[in-house]
Formats: structure tokens, sequence, C-alpha cells
């Protein structure tokens, strides 16, 4: 059953501001957001920088560790990029191929369809971190928030 929630929030938030993600090396990650996802990168400290949406408002910290860190998650635990198109996808994950040794990819999967029209592939990253690339022609995110809940 979809429902929809209209309750006032009791927390009235603007924006929202940030999240915090663990990485090994902020040098490398900050590399890999700004030169292969071509997602903005800050540096704004020895031990933390972050990434942002830029137009949206939302903005990611990194947070560096004094000593390497081997992250424990499973694919599940995935950022998703929209693509434009198939081709995009499908220049996107030769990109990556071409770039593997460059960014310390751990894992590049091949290109598959998903459960919700569309195709994607995922990488795991040099900080363990998964991403996934996807082009969904018919749909959008706003979509299942306007279906509400399904229980």
């Amino acid at each position: 059953m979809n429902t929809i929630t209209k309750a006032a929030p009791v927390c009235n938030s603007t924006a929202f501001s940030h999240g915090t993600l663990e990485v090994a090396s902020l040098d490398k990650t900050g590399l890999f957001y700004n030169e292969f996802l071509g997602i903005g990168w800050h540096r704004q400290a020895r031990v933390a920088g972050g990434f942002s949406s830029g137009s949206t408002g939302w903005y990611v910290a990194c947070l560096g560790l004094p000593t390497p860190i081997e992250v424990d998650q499973t694919r599940d635990y995935r950022w998703v990029l929209a693509l434009e198109s198939d081709e995009a996808l499908r220049d996107a994950h030769a990109k990556a191929v071409e770039n593997r040794d460059r960014y310390e990819i751990q894992l590049i999967e091949d290109i598959a369809p998903t459960a919700l029209g569309g195709q994607s592939f995922v990488i795991r990253d040099a900080n363990g971190c998964w991403w996934e690339f996807e082009h969904r022609p018919a749909f959008c995110y706003d979509d299942v928030f306007e279906a509400g809940d399904v229980a």
C-alpha cells in the first residue's frame, strides 16, 4: 500500500547540509572524485576534504584517517550517479577500464539491466567505496518520493 505522509516535521530543517565519509587518502580521493567522477572536490584541512553537488546544495565531508583503512561494505552501500544516455554509460564504463590503474579502481562490473528499467555498472574505488553509474530513460527519484511508502 502506498501512502504519502504530510505531517508537519518535528525538526523543520531548511537543507540537507552534509554527511561524512571515511577515506584512506584525501589526495587520491580528491583526484578520483574530481577527475574521474567530475564532481567538485574541496580540500579544507590536512585531515578533511569533501565533495558537493554544486547546484542542489548537498555536501559530503571526507575525513582522512591517520592510518589506512579497509572499508568492509557491500555494493548495497553505494553512491549512484545518473548519466544522460546509454551511450554515456558505455563511455563511462570504457573510461573506468582505461583508467583503472590511475585511480586504483578495485573492481569494475559489467553493464547490466537494472530492476527499474535502465542499465548500470558498479565500480569499487581505492577506498573500498562503491559507485554505480546508471541511465534510466523514464524514471526519476521524484517518482519514488511521490509514490510514498511501500509496505
